[in-house]
């Protein structure tokens, strides 16, 4: 399960659930969303739950409750690749 207070996440792990998975909570407590594992950690998920947390080249460009983009960060993509080749 996650609930998010004040712009932190917080993950609660129920090892003894029955039903494997992530419960996602609206910060205004109003709106659970299941998430089966196979999605639990996509990329649609961490943008659009989590606000990118954790997407190393992608950074927020405009957030709000029903709309959120992403800018690329291309230039450190390529630093990247370019070092890993190196």
């Amino acid at each position: 399960m996650i609930i998010t207070k004040n712009n932190t996440h917080t993950k609660l792990n129920y090892s003894d659930a029955t039903v494997p998975g992530t419960l996602w909570v609206d910060p205004s407590m109003k709106l659970v969303i299941y998430m089966p594992e196979q999605i639990e950690n996509s990329m649609f998920t961490r943008m659009f739950f989590y606000d990118g947390e954790g997407l190393e080249y992608f950074e927020p460009a405009y957030i709000n409750p029903q709309v959120k983009l992403f800018k690329f960060n291309i230039e450190k993509f390529r630093e990247d690749r370019k070092n890993q080749t190196s």
